[in-house]
């Protein structure tokens, strides 16, 4: 038995995405001679990402307070905000980070915490 994780990033659906999963292992199946069965184990369609003014006037907010131009992006995995979309408020995850999030020494800089402070302050 094996297992795989698909984080699947908003702007895509999940059915799209088992659909290509499952015709990968047609073909694989079909070349090498055995089969393969595919089962879903869990499951969580992403609600409609947010967008329009609710994010434009976050993005102005971190150029203002951190004079830095934000990346806009999904992300590949389960937030928090996913939870709220769901249910129609508009939410967004934003955080100045090293990049060390769920990895051996995770850490965060009181500095980028009191700056991204700023940044949700400017936004208010």
């Amino acid at each position: 038995m094996q297992y795989f994780d698909c984080r699947i990033l908003p702007r895509y659906r999940v059915d799209a995405v088992l659909s290509l999963v499952r015709k990968a292992a047609a073909d694989f199946s079909k070349l090498h001679g055995c089969k393969i069965n595919i089962s879903v184990v869990s499951r969580e369609d992403t609600p409609k990402p947010t967008s329009g003014a609710f994010v434009e006037e976050f993005s102005e907010a971190v150029k203002a307070a951190k004079n830095v131009e934000p990346k806009l992006m999904g992300v590949g995995g389960g937030t928090v905000a996913k939870y709220f979309r769901k249910i129609g408020i508009p939410s967004i995850v934003w955080m100045t980070t090293d990049e060390t999030a769920h990895s051996p020494n995770e850490y965060t800089k009181i500095s980028n915490i009191i700056s991204d402070t700023r940044v949700v302050l400017k936004f208010l």
